[in-house]
């Protein structure tokens, strides 16, 4: 089946001429009074759909429908500013991905939610084109509180909470624009990450870390931020089994047939509902330190396996296939990272302190001005250290913390 993208006028595109073909047209509802004016005046048209709420991810939908009845030959439109969405949507569905569909679909996170619309659970969300998007979501939401965030970025940065009823149109940000989505907030206490790599849809490697709060929360209200080897690995291997089976379902739909593809999921989690909400994705491996944590929990140097699958003839395709395959880690790794505050840094403590940690870096130097971090990648100073134990962990992490405490500002 041929598959038609058009807000026009029939008369514009004169769809008559699709009209014995086998053609479906995808057209917005206020278009469907001229379709009726152009069938009076003596012409036929094709079969067409009209959707009430004409966005991608309902224009995805249709299209999957579409799909369980016929093959897709063609998705087109002459249409000049719906040529990417078209243009992605032909490549995914007809030509089950290209290299640039599957990277856009892990950065951009309009396009991620969109094509992921039916697949795994995740909050209502919609583009903020104009102002009726955004009154749009809060009639179709079931939240009182919502998040902003850019298509494109990382590290929480310019990403905003807010109520029910605020008036963002007098804020300084433009947010109407197309470059930002608005989203439910979860209200999960809780995130895991999922790093990895995979060959196509088969993972090959896949291991889990745990926030210690929320990253945005983080930002807002603690001055730090830890990532830790996840501790469900003990208490609930099979939850964490459900989690990697959520991942494999976006790899299907994402990733390139034969590609090896490195990947980086956050998932908000609820461990006693065992509810799971999909965050995002990165092709790529997290930050904060997660490659090494691999390897120091693990013994497995991921970064090393990569580049050297990356650049051999033989990829390395024995795949997770069941929970009994997921390794278990020997240690518990952490990440500490300690956000700057505002203020001239006046006192920082004596690096020898830290020698119990792994490896500590610090990135500002007393006497210098520094600013509240506004990502989690802009820290003070990070450390990374091991323990034996969770009750050793408790007891690293409150010493890393005093520490931090002995950073001293003045305003």
């Amino acid at each position: 089946m041929f598959i038609v993208i058009s807000k026009d006028s029939p008369r514009v595109v004169m769809l008559n001429h699709l009209t014995n073909t086998n053609t479906l047209v995808i057209a917005p509802s206020y278009q469907e009074e001229r379709y009726e004016k152009f069938l009076a005046q003596g012409y036929s048209v094709p079969k067409v759909k009209f959707l009430k709420d004409f966005t991608l991810p309902n224009i995805v939908l249709e299209i999957r429908k579409v799909q369980l009845s016929n093959e897709v030959q063609s998705i087109t439109t002459l249409s000049e500013e719906d040529m990417d969405w078209v243009g992605i949507l032909h490549d995914h569905f007809v030509n089950k991905n290209t290299k640039y569909v599957s990277n856009i679909l892990f950065k951009d996170k309009y396009l991620m939610r969109s094509l992921l619309i039916d697949k795994v659970a995740q909050p209502y969300f919609r583009l903020l084109s104009n102002i009726d998007d955004y009154n749009i979501f809060w009639i179709n939401s079931s939240t009182d509180k919502a998040i902003i965030k850019p298509r494109y970025g990382s590290g929480s940065e310019r990403v905003i909470k807010l109520n029910r009823g605020e008036n963002i149109e007098t804020w300084e940000e433009n947010f109407f624009s197309s470059r930002y989505i608005i989203e439910e907030f979860i209200n999960f206490e809780n995130m895991l990450s999922c790093d990895g790599y995979s060959v196509g849809k088969d993972i090959v490697r896949f291991f889990s870390h745990d926030y210690g709060e929320l990253l945005m929360e983080s930002l807002q209200k603690t001055n730090d931020n830890i990532v830790r080897t996840n501790n469900i690995y003990y208490t609930d291997i099979n939850f964490l089994w459900s989690v990697f089976k959520e991942c494999s379902k976006i790899l299907e739909v994402f990733s390139l047939e034969g590609e090896l593809t490195p990947f980086h999921f956050e998932w908000f989690y609820d461990i006693n509902t065992k509810q799971i909400y999909f965050c995002e994705v990165g092709k790529r491996f997290g930050g904060g330190s997660i490659p090494f944590l691999i390897k120091y929990s693990f013994d497995v140097d991921i970064l090393q396996e990569y580049w050297l699958n990356l650049t051999s003839d033989v990829i390395q395709k024995d795949c997770i296939k069941k929970k009994e395959e997921l390794p278990i880690p020997n240690v518990i790794s952490a990440t500490y990272s300690s956000y700057k505050r505002n203020g001239t840094i006046v006192e920082i403590p004596d690096l020898e302190k830290f020698n119990w940690t792994l490896n500590t870096w610090f990135f500002a130097s007393e006497g210098e001005k520094t600013k509240q971090s506004a990502s989690i990648v802009d820290c003070l100073f990070i450390s990374e250290f091991i323990s034996k134990t969770d009750e050793e962990y408790y007891e690293n992490l409150k010493k890393i913390r005093s520490l931090a405490e002995e950073v001293k500002y003045i305003l």
